[in-house]
């Protein structure tokens, strides 16, 4: 007779802990204890972008959409391994969308990079709110609508709510199974992370009940042991937080529900108002009482601050009518070395002491913990009674236990890792509440990893399609755009010409501006003689009035000369169709002839038509714009004086406005690096058109990047009203380490917090602070080895 085969003990008992009869299609769990599971994912817009009294109503509205909530609730935290399917898919979209090489190189390197980043174990939070309801008579009816309900009313109040399906319910319980380990695309695709869009869903195939729970049970079992618990590989410890105070401030739950090396559980009971202000009364009186009678000055001390919390939560009661009820609070922390256990216990009750909340182990009952934070268990009783305070629903969502520190656009790219390791990825033309355009700001010291940062996003606008328009005084960019088959172009003198006389559109300034360079009631000549204005005043700052006036007088006869008037569509025309400047200069030769007013004007002008500056500007444009990367190089300019530099780093601005305004339906990048050349406070004009162009380029699927050492250069009082709308336009802000005066400035103009200041005076290799529209997060910028080969030599890395 064959022998009957025995389980291991470990793996009889995971079976068993198992309380899962049936995940249906209907977005229920079915327990074997006879009750319905529901899950609904969730996410509240972040806090910190609200005031103060628009704070207070934002929490306050969370809390009326779980007033009706009569039966208890939790909110769980579970770390996993970070979720990575979007990101992956998107990568695979732009791949099958291109043909051209470079990009193609580019997008197979991003690829392996990222999931070898999803390969290290890097974890995210996933924060969902649990349900549950004894089966009865058309229990399912009942229950879903009540999920259902919960879950329109969150979203009417800014929180992001989905209700998981059956392939969400099961990856979830697969992730309890599992603690330590990955799932997803290693898994044969069997498990598909959580919260997907439906394309990216694929069948989980389960034959029936049997396969779902082998799949379920944690390999190599769980073991109960005091103050510890084993599940598979993983090592961890519950407590249950035994203390609190009155007074906990606003996001005070943030860090704890976001925390990546424990399970967090929130068990909330609305209860019944009579029975709490009656125990309530009681507590009031019990401390007093207790406070007469010990003579232990802490004790009594303890006593005496009992009795005021609970006085304060009795007048919120009665007085004021808010919602009250019993909150539990357990925490797992959990590690797959035991050794570090103990140091991972104490790095999550330091987390929590910061709130003034102590942490107390729940000793040998573990599995009842266990059973209390999963996802097929109700809360067991005797844990309820050993942790449940009392505590006023606002204050437990004014601690946003439902804000995820997850910066992952849909359909973004790798951008950077937060400062606990978690993937930022990033869609730089997602439009949504304060993210209103795509502009960057960047500054930072060198050494600091500023260069790097900016090739880095460059590389990403690449792969996403992006034409790159780049300003390179400092030679950094070549390597990078040969390397991704660019065009560069150097524009310190030579074969490559822009014809500043060429009539381009110009960046017209927004409606409501006071101070406006171009209206865009005039026509494009008109507008463009003003582009010239700035141009000539910067090459010669010393033409005075009357010379400016005899110049503008000839330009408009040249342009008459090659059939341009006021009424001309200049868009019909060709490069070549344009005067250059030996035609202006031989229009100035003839009149000087005949009037001496204009022999001083046509001295000025002779370096720039016959001279040394002819080789830089006296020619019809002769750039090629059709590739997708451009890199105006002016190193070569770095001897001349800084007026031929202002005036060519204005006037390849020119074009490149000319070619972000030509095609709405084509995104373009323009990066400005080291923007301060441009600088000139005796002639605003020039920074008023690179804030024109800050303003108006979203209208054109555009982004303009700011690059610069310091912000002090921007801030001068005779140019700061269009120095600082050119910082403080663009959504993304990224600041590298600084100090002395442009750390004031940057603390000033941004209100950094000290915390803040600190990061920046830090000046730490790779790291930054970020501004993600109104968002805060301190950023490293961890880069794959193709992307650092890629940039080449030139400038830092």
């Amino acid at each position: 007779m064959k022998k009957k085969q025995t389980l291991d003990p470990k793996i009889q008992t995971a079976q068993s802990f198992l309380n899962i009869k049936d995940i249906k299609d209907n977005h229920i769990l079915h327990s074997n204890d006879d009750y319905l599971f529901s899950y609904i994912w969730v996410k509240a817009k972040d806090s910190n972008l609200l005031n103060e009294n628009e704070r207070g109503n934002f929490f306050l509205n969370i809390s009326l959409a779980f007033e009706n909530e009569k039966e208890p609730w939790q909110l769980i935290s579970i770390p996993r391994i970070v979720d990575i399917s979007n990101l992956i898919n998107n990568l695979f979209d732009l791949r099958r969308k291109t043909n051209h090489s470079a990009k193609l190189n580019l997008l197979n390197h991003e690829i392996e990079a990222v999931k070898n980043m999803s390969s290290e174990g890097i974890k995210e939070p996933l924060i969902f709110l649990k349900l549950w309801q004894k089966n009865c008579k058309n229990g399912e009816s009942i229950f879903l609508k009540r999920v259902n309900d919960l879950t329109a009313r969150l979203s009417e109040r800014s929180v992001k709510a989905t209700v998981f399906d059956k392939k969400d319910i099961t990856y979830l319980c697969k992730i309890y199974a599992d603690l330590g380990q990955h799932h997803g695309e290693d898994d044969g695709d069997e498990i598909i992370p959580v919260i997907k869009s439906e394309k990216n869903k694929k069948d989980i195939p389960i034959s029936d009940i049997h396969s779902l729970l082998s799949m379920l049970t944690p390999v190599g079992g769980i073991t109960f042991k005091n103050s510890k618990l084993i599940v598979g590989s993983t090592i961890g410890r519950i407590y249950s937080a035994s203390r609190f105070t009155a007074n906990l401030n606003y996001n005070w739950l943030v860090k704890i529900m976001n925390c990546t090396e424990s399970i967090t559980c929130i068990t909330f009971n609305l209860g019944n108002s009579n029975e709490l202000a009656d125990a309530l009364s009681r507590a009031v009186s019990y401390g007093l009482k207790d406070a007469v009678s010990t003579k232990d000055a802490r004790m009594q001390k303890q006593s005496i601050k009992q009795a005021e919390d609970s006085d304060e939560l009795l007048s919120m009661l009665e007085q004021e009518g808010a919602s009250i009820g019993q909150v539990s609070i357990l925490t797992m922390p959990f590690t797959d070395d035991e050794d570090e256990l103990e140091e991972v216990c104490r790095r999550v009750s330091m987390m929590y002491a910061v709130n003034r909340i102590k942490l107390c182990p729940l000793g040998q009952l573990q599995q009842e913990a266990f059973k209390t934070l999963s996802p097929y268990y109700p809360p067991d009783t005797r844990i309820l009674d050993i942790s449940e305070r009392i505590m006023p629903l606002q204050t437990l969502m004014g601690g946003s236990p439902m804000t995820v520190n997850i910066y992952k656009d849909d359909n973004g790219l790798y951008f950077a890792k937060t400062v606990d390791g978690g993937i930022m990825a990033l869609d730089l033309f997602k439009r949504e509440n304060d993210r209103t355009n795509s502009n960057f700001v960047i500054t930072g010291k060198p050494g600091t990893g500023k260069s790097t940062a900016v090739k880095h996003i460059i590389e990403n606008l690449y792969m996403l399609g992006v034409k790159i328009l780049l300003i390179d005084p400092e030679r950094e960019y070549k390597d990078l755009c040969k390397n991704l088959g660019g065009s560069w172009i150097d524009c310190g003198g030579g074969v490559a010409k822009i014809n500043i006389l060429e009539v381009k559109t110009v960046p017209a300034d927004e409606d409501d501006e006071k101070d406006q360079l171009y209206t865009s009631g005039e026509n494009v000549l008109a507008n463009h003689l003003r582009t010239l204005d700035i141009f000539f005043a910067t090459y010669i700052p010393s033409l005075c009035d009357l010379d400016k006036a005899r110049l503008k007088k000839t330009l408009i006869e040249l342009y008459t000369e090659f059939n341009i008037n006021w009424e001309t569509d200049v868009s019909t025309m060709v490069s070549t169709d344009f005067p250059i400047f030996s035609d202006l200069y031989r229009l100035l030769e003839v009149k000087s002839k005949t009037d001496v007013g204009y022999e001083n004007l046509t001295a000025l002008l002779f370096d720039i038509a016959m001279g040394a500056d002819s080789f830089l500007w006296n020619g019809h444009t002769n750039i090629d714009i059709n590739n997708n990367f451009i890199c105006f190089d002016t190193h070569t300019l770095n001897n001349a004086g800084d007026n031929v530099k202002r005036a060519q780093y204005f006037n390849i601005l020119t074009l490149c406005w000319k070619i972000i305004s030509e095609n709405r339906e084509e995104a373009v990048a323009l990066v400005s690096d080291e923007t301060y050349i441009l600088i000139d406070p005796e002639i605003p004009q020039t920074l008023m058109f690179l804030r024109n162009i800050s303003k108006r380029c979203r209208k054109y699927n555009g982004l303009l990047a700011v690059i610069s050492q310091s912000l002090v250069d921007f801030l001068d009082k005779r140019i700061k009203m269009y120095g600082q709308a050119l910082l403080e336009n663009p959504t993304y802000k990224i600041f590298f380490g600084t100090d002395g005066q442009n750390l004031k400035e940057t603390t000033a103009l941004y209100n950094l917090s000290e915390s803040e200041q600190n990061i920046l005076l830090a000046g730490v290799q790779k790291e930054a602070l970020a501004f993600i529209g109104s968002q805060r997060v301190k950023v490293r910028f961890d880069l794959p080895p193709y992307k650092i080969d890629l940039m080449g030599k030139g400038g830092g890395r």
